[in-house]
């Protein structure tokens, strides 16, 4: 009988993923053709996560900085930039009248829809079949150069 990894445990497969999407988006932007016209839309790695955990958790700044353990003032300039390509929407709170939450639009989920199609191709490679010790000497090797990247960011 097959054994199944609880929900909250991440496969290699899930693991390698993660690491890959993490480097390749801390590498290039997605550039990605607006489905409404000739408008170009691009995001990069933590506004594609922002998109993604707001599409199911329509959230404040604070919250979004809480969930994702990031800076609050860098939540803040990248929703900024969202709200600027008409991607995200604030709306007032239902649970607190006096605070605002972002939520996605419809024009949000066209793009992040566009984007989750884009990360797929960028991910084909993965369906096939590698050894664990493959998969984690290639999720080592993805975390150290996004790391990297990261540190040479900062600076």
């Amino acid at each position: 009988m097959e054994q199944v990894a609880p929900k909250n445990v991440k496969t290699s497969k899930m693991l390698l993923n993660d690491a890959l999407m993490k480097c390749l988006l801390n590498v290039h932007k997605l550039h990605l053709e607006s489905p409404f016209g000739n408008d170009v839309v691009s995001l990069d790695f933590l506004q594609y996560r922002i998109l993604e955990f707001i599409d199911e958790n329509p959230s404040s700044i604070k919250n979004i900085s809480l969930a994702g353990k990031i800076n609050r003032k860098v939540v803040n300039s990248n929703v900024s930039y969202l709200l600027k390509s008409g991607l995200v929407e604030k709306q007032k709170s239902k649970t607190d009248g006096r605070g605002t939450v972002i939520i996605l639009n419809d024009y949000g989920k066209e793009i992040l829809k566009e984007v989750r199609k884009q990360v797929e191709e960028l991910f084909s490679f993965s369906e096939q079949k590698y050894s664990i010790k493959q998969e984690r000497t290639m999720i080592s090797f993805f975390e150290d150069f996004s790391s990297a990247i990261e540190n040479s960011v900062e600076k």
